[in-house]
């Protein structure tokens, strides 16, 4: 083991190997990843969602995958908070219907996927050590370390921690909790279950073409996902399914409910409507089962350039496991680190400014993604709490819905990072449209905040003393290579995202990443303003420049501003 490297990553999987992938292919860093475990290991997050697609492709290790057999294909999900018609969606549905070319990301069973991502990073020349427990990080000027648990200490230029959500080494970073519900998860694998896609009615999408989905299922005490994974019994390939309940703990134990029993676990939810259909033949394969409480955490930082150190993936925040979102974050997240790193260590022209911008639009742009998806499930178990009006569970997680403050933020980078088209489409019953959203949800009731602090046409608008423009750069957060962006592009832009789409291996050229280089960013500022005051706009997509243009030395009414 060598006593020094470029780039030390705490975790095994996911983000931590793609992240050293990203950075073995595409930089010339000497790069380390510390694995405190002995892989496989078992994890939780078994099904995805479909941005991790191109986030595998570019790390190379997506034709390693597809070619295992620890995936299924997945192509959207089955939501039923109401017993009566479950709410269905394709992944990016609203494209999907103009272009019929399916999205898609894959159910799997972690041991097996973590350790194909491992293994591809040592291969293309990571340097990986297991069972390797990391127990200190120093970030002191000139000499950055870390210390094993067996006393060696291993000196770098930049530490990431993606180590998950028991992360504890960084000292500066403090953690709270992301919302006010404390939820407990537990979930066991069982044999004979039914397919999602089997479920009989008109609304089941996936039927026809037997079409894998998730299916997540409301009831009175919580909801329930149901995935299928491919996992290993008795040397063989076995499709079983993961059962899932998130619940209150102290629900389940005034309940009389014992979850850490298999057995008990299936009992409590095996007679909810349309859950029931698909596994009443089934049963558990194991005597245990595993549980995650008090999950839903946030770092009050992602990333310190004096420090010299970067969160990825859980480690930074989670939320809920509702849409399967949190490996595509983790992913998004190495891939924007990976660029963040290149271009601090290697790009030699880039000024200490320019790197203090781009880690400090790391760390906001990707806490307002947590923040705002935060928002966005909350509005989603308000509606569920508007079908279970008799259920302590929804109507206490109505009541205590998690008010993060977002009061800087638009409505449209609410909907554009969190509130996407299949989310859109679930919460809408499938219109599509934002206006079908219950406004008295959380998620709805932030943008009526910010409407009350909008200018009346009439009010005049002019620029503060000492305000210019800065020119330098920005990363793109989330920077998801293939999906349709909140702005709208052109014909010939979705045409090629639909043929990358079509096969991500073979078109793989089709559509350029996302985090291959920096985006020039402007910011208005002033002299000795901090950052977080600073208001930063991409040029080429908005008319920053313009409206500096005319109120630099004039005054102007806001409506004369809105027509420009």
């Amino acid at each position: 083991m060598q006593t020094q490297y470029d780039i030390i990553i705490m975790g095994g999987g996911s983000s931590g190997p793609i992240l050293g992938a990203l950075l073995q292919k595409k930089s010339n860093l000497n790069i380390a990843i510390f694995e405190q475990e002995k892989f496989p290991r078992n994890k939780i997050g078994k099904s995805f969602t479909h941005p991790i697609i191109p986030i595998l492709e570019e790390a190379g290790v997506l034709q390693k995958i597809v070619t295992s057999k620890c995936w299924i294909k997945k192509y959207g999900g089955i939501f039923d908070w109401d017993h009566t018609s479950p709410r269905t969606t394709f992944f990016d549905m609203q494209n999907y219907l103009e272009d019929q070319v399916y999205r898609w990301a894959i159910h799997t069973d972690r041991a097996e996927f973590d350790k194909i991502l491992l293994d591809h990073a040592k291969e293309l020349g990571v340097s990986v050590f297991e069972e390797k427990k990391i127990t200190t990080y120093r970030p002191n000027s000139g000499n950055r370390y870390v210390k094993l648990k067996s006393g060696e200490k291993i000196n770098c230029s930049i530490f990431v921690d993606a180590s998950g959500r028991k992360n504890n080494v960084i000292l500066s970073a403090i953690k709270s909790f992301l919302s006010n519900y404390k939820n407990l998860t537990a979930w066991i694998h069982i044999t004979s279950g039914k397919p999602a896609e089997d479920l009989e009615g008109n609304w089941n999408i996936f039927r026809k073409d037997q079409l894998s989905p998730i299916a997540c299922f409301a009831f009175e005490h919580g909801w329930v996902w149901y995935i299928p994974i491919p996992k290993i019994i008795n040397n063989k390939h076995t499709t079983v399914h993961s059962l899932g309940i998130v619940t209150d703990p102290k629900l389940v134990r005034s309940l009389g409910k014992n979850l850490n029993k298999p057995k008990e676990l299936f009992e409590f939810v095996k007679t909810i409507p349309m859950l029931h259909e698909l596994i009443k033949d089934a049963k558990p394969i194991s005597d245990e089962t595993k549980i995650v409480s008090n999950y839903s955490m946030i770092q009050d930082k992602f990333c310190d350039l004096n420090e010299g150190w970067i969160m990825v993936g859980d480690s930074t925040y989670f939320v809920d496991p509702l849409f399967s979102s949190g490996v595509a974050f983790a992913g998004g997240m190495a891939s924007t680190a990976s660029l963040l790193i290149r271009e601090t260590i290697e790009n030699q022209k880039l000024t200490l400014e320019a790197k203090n911008d781009i880690w400090y639009d790391y760390d906001q742009e990707w806490h307002k993604i947590a923040h705002s998806f935060a928002l966005s499930i909350d509005q989603w178990y308000y509606a569920i709490a508007k079908h279970n009006p008799q259920s302590v569970f929804w109507n206490n997680r109505n009541m205590l819905s998690s008010d993060l403050g977002i009061k800087d933020e638009k409505f449209n980078a609410l909907v554009d990072t969190s509130l996407n088209q299949d989310l859109l489409t679930i919460l809408t019953s499938g219109s599509l449209k934002k206006e079908d959203l219950d406004t008295k949800g959380k998620f709805l009731r932030k943008p009526s905040e910010l409407n009350k602090c909008e200018p009346q046409p009439e009010d005049q608008i002019s620029l503060h003393d000492g305000i210019y423009i800065r020119e330098g750069y920005s990363i793109n957060v989330p920077g998801f290579k293939a999906s349709i962006p909140p702005m709208n592009i052109s014909k010939e832009e979705k045409e090629a995202i639909a043929t990358y789409w079509k096969d991500p291996l073979l078109n793989s050229d089709a559509v350029p990443s996302e985090t291959n280089k920096l985006i020039s960013c402007c910011r208005f500022t002033k002299r000795g303003l901090h950052k977080n005051k600073e208001v930063s706009f991409i040029s080429h997509k908005t008319n920053g420049k313009a409206l500096y243009s005319l109120l630099k030395g004039n005054t102007r009414a806001y409506q004369e501003l809105e027509k420009k």
